[in-house]
């Protein structure tokens, strides 16, 4: 792979992990009675459809460690082995730095529930690292991928066509079902989209379906690339599509439809490919900006476990409404975050703990 490709995945891990900030702040106020909201409202609900950063970043590890020519297994169980230590690590300081700013005490039992709660991304102060869980699962896995994906790609690819189905194509069955149940008796429906549910693998799940998306987009790059407008437009079509299915959904239901819906969807996956598309011929250059914009993208790790502590002290000390004082706290949290990974880098114990 080039450079400039290179160059285009750091681009392409900068805007998710802008995503990731905007969600949290959040930055986009979007609720609305049914669809009865502002433009601008409107505007904001259309850009949360698209943004989905998670499925990006498993994506984009899918593109990077199924294209590597060689493997080593006990590098990769040590590998495995720092992830899950990690994340016990980051979970013990999030807790704990998030009782420590609200000013509240932390029981034993408190702390215990709080690291272990997290996996269903609920968690009250360490949810954020569901991410790192679900690249774990996938991680448990790999080996077997990587044989597959450099040694019978035709099983690989059979594989992905059965998690594409079990995956995206159930939650289009979810979407088509959810659309149709005002008028029609879904029950039958309901129960085969049950039955298909059983098939699906329970490890990853998602993760393992874009994981391998990631795999598929880097098997023929060229190819990829030389149909890159296709792919751009499909994925614009994609967002249009979700967008009026949501717009649909608002105004039967008469509230706002949740636009995390496409977490599974075949448009997330149709976005993922367009966004992939546009980034990666980017070449970085010396510019201020583009130096910028690689230095947050080769940093997202330590950006994405630190952000959430800078949110819990703005919102601690400050009261944040109109979208200029978001657009504020995101920026600011973003520098922050930037910044403390940047120093970490520096010291070299505390440099394993923001390793990419």
């Amino acid at each position: 792979m080039t450079k400039k490709r290179y160059d285009g995945i750091d681009l392409l891990k900068c805007i998710a992990i802008i995503m990731v900030i905007a969600l949290h702040v959040p930055l986009l106020h979007f609720y609305m009675n049914g669809v009865e909201g502002s433009i601008f409202r409107k505007v904001q609900f259309a850009l949360r459809i698209i943004m989905q950063p998670v499925p990006y970043f498993v994506a984009i590890n899918g593109f990077l460690m199924l294209k590597k020519r060689t493997f080593d297994l006990k590098t990769h169980i040590r590998k495995t082995l720092t992830m899950i230590l990690l994340f016990f690590i980051w979970a013990t300081i999030l807790v704990i730095l998030a009782r420590v700013i609200a000013g509240e005490e932390l029981t034993l039992k408190q702390f215990l529930i709080w690291v272990f709660e997290t996996g269903d991304g609920t968690g009250n102060y360490a949810g954020v690292l569901w991410f790192m869980e679900g690249l774990i699962s996938v991680y448990l896995v790999y080996p077997l991928l990587w044989r597959a994906y450099h040694e019978d790609f035709r099983s690989f690819r059979f594989f992905f066509i059965a998690l594409s189905i079990l995956v995206a194509g159930v939650s289009c069955l979810e979407l088509i079902r959810n659309a149709i149940h005002f008028d029609t008796d879904t029950e039958v429906l309901d129960q085969f989209i049950g039955l298909c549910k059983r098939f699906r693998t329970e490890i990853g799940g998602w993760f393992l379906f874009y994981f391998c998306l990631g795999g598929m987009i880097s098997h023929d790059l060229d190819r990829f690339l030389e149909k890159r407008r296709w792919m751009i437009l499909t994925g614009l079509a994609a967002w249009v599509v979700s967008y009026a299915f949501a717009y649909y959904m608002s105004a039967r239901q008469g509230s706002m439809y949740d636009p995390s819906f496409n977490y599974e969807s075949v448009f997330t996956a149709a976005f993922i490919i367009s966004m992939f598309a546009l980034a990666l011929p980017y070449q970085a250059s010396g510019k201020p900006l583009s130096k910028l914009l690689m230095g947050i993208g080769q940093n997202t790790f330590g950006i994405f476990v630190i952000h959430k502590i800078f949110i819990w002290i703005i919102d601690r000390h400050f009261e944040v409404f109109s979208f200029g004082e978001r657009l504020a706290t995101c920026l600011v949290v973003l520098a922050a975050s930037y910044l403390v990974t940047i120093l970490m880098n520096r010291v070299p114990i505390l440099k394993k703990m923001v390793m990419q």
